[in-house]
């Protein structure tokens, strides 16, 4: 039985480990050459496994960048799993996008994110990711605007489905301002800074 498990956690391994190169081979091809130039076979090819090996993983090119947000969604819930209940809905939001803007900035980088958002506009027929209302994210946006509304914190007369869209258009605002002004834009602090300003309107009647 020993054997057996062993064996299995191998392959459990093994497996990681391919989804892992498979993935950053993909976003390296994709950084370097653009996405929609990059096919399959040049992953495959580059990171020498099958295009069997690719689908057991991936089932598509878009599904690569979702994996990318599937781990920042994953990131967050790990942010949020110990909170303090004393803390606001402010304090909350702010960490949200701190820990949204740290992964995108120093997890992904910036040449990584370029291609998301490059590939999110050019075809409207792709996997939706930035504004995919099923992540994460949204959970969390939407945990923090209701616990803002219940303590009055939050006074804005706007509906809270609303209020959760204005933060996260908010968000994908400062990233994509990152991404056009480059590394010498601090996307952490400008964002903390821009958000204090959001949570200020959110206070107003």
């Amino acid at each position: 039985m020993a054997i057996a498990k062993k064996n299995i956690t191998q392959r459990a391994l093994n497996a990681i480990e391919t989804k892992n190169k498979i993935f950053t081979t993909a976003i390296s091809l994709f950084k370097k050459y653009g996405y929609d130039k990059v096919t399959i076979e040049d992953i495959t090819k580059q990171a020498k496994v099958s295009k069997g090996n690719f689908y057991t993983h991936f089932s598509s090119k878009d599904s690569v960048l979702a994996e990318q947000f599937h781990q920042i969604d994953v990131y967050y819930d790990e942010v949020f799993s110990d909170l303090p209940d004393s803390l606001s809905a402010s304090e909350r939001l702010l960490l949200l996008i701190k820990a949204m803007t740290e992964y995108c900035a120093y997890t992904c980088g910036i040449e990584v994110m370029r291609v998301v958002y490059a590939s999110q506009i050019n075809n409207n027929d792709k996997v939706r990711i930035l504004n995919n209302k099923e992540r994460r994210v949204y959970e969390h946006l939407r945990a923090i605007v209701a616990l803002g509304k219940d303590n009055n914190e939050f006074t804005i007369n706007m509906p809270n489905e609303d209020v959760v869209e204005l933060l996260m258009r908010s968000a994908r605002a400062i990233i994509y301002d990152w991404c056009l002004y480059g590394e010498d834009f601090d996307l952490v602090s400008e964002a903390q800074r821009y958000f204090k300003i959001v949570i200020f309107c959110l206070k107003s009647r």
